[in-house]
């Protein structure tokens, strides 16, 4: 299988994963007061949470000929680490 497919089924797994999650999330809301919904909070590496989400955009950005790339530091915050990526797309 060539290499550019196999990463194009990786970003489309972890798409259908942060799909999932706000399945999960939605469910989740329908049944529960907003106060009960529970996040796990623990710390959070901005900079590499970007850089994850960048590279599910990376086969798209080559596709269209865009040269990107991302720049930067840490930048740590507490955060529920499966949901504050949800909103990236």
């Amino acid at each position: 299988m060539p290499v550019l497919r196999l990463e194009r089924l990786s970003s489309c797994y972890d798409e259908l994963f942060r799909l999932s999650l706000l399945i999960k999330d939605l469910e989740l809301l329908e049944s529960a007061e907003p106060d009960n919904v529970a996040l796990e909070k623990e710390d959070v590496d901005l900079y590499e949470l970007s850089k994850s989400i960048f590279e599910g955009f990376s086969n798209q950005f080559r596709e269209k000929g865009i040269d990107a790339k991302i720049m930067g530091d840490e930048a740590n915050v507490v955060a529920d680490r499966k949901r504050i990526g949800q909103n990236s797309n």
